[in-house]
């Protein structure tokens, strides 16, 4: 909602990561720790990026149906919802790539 609220409906989802649900074992969180840890020190880590991929209640395949409920939930309309789970993302991609 903080996206919404200050960029109105422009905002976009990216879903490039898994729809898989992240299970952290002890070693993912130290291979990603470790991980953090070198991109720090060459100094391309991004504000932020320390924190573990996966965010609890948006864990898990359904992470977009329940972004969209909770949207919805909270006053925000139909087309609102159909820009930030991916109509805003398809327009930037056809203005850059052109359309087919």
């Amino acid at each position: 909602m903080h996206a919404v609220n200050v960029c109105g409906d422009h905002v976009g989802i990216g879903s490039d990561g898994s729809i898989q649900k992240t299970a952290l074992t002890v070693a993912q969180k130290t291979t990603f720790d470790e991980d953090e840890t070198h991109r720090k020190k060459l100094g391309i880590a991004a504000p932020e990026e320390d924190r573990y991929p996966c965010v609890p209640g948006l864990n898990g395949p359904d992470r977009m149906e329940v972004i969209a409920t909770e949207l919805a939930k909270r006053g925000q309309p139909s087309s609102v919802i159909e820009k930030v789970l991916g109509a805003n993302c398809q327009r930037v991609i056809g203005e850059i790539w052109g359309r087919s």
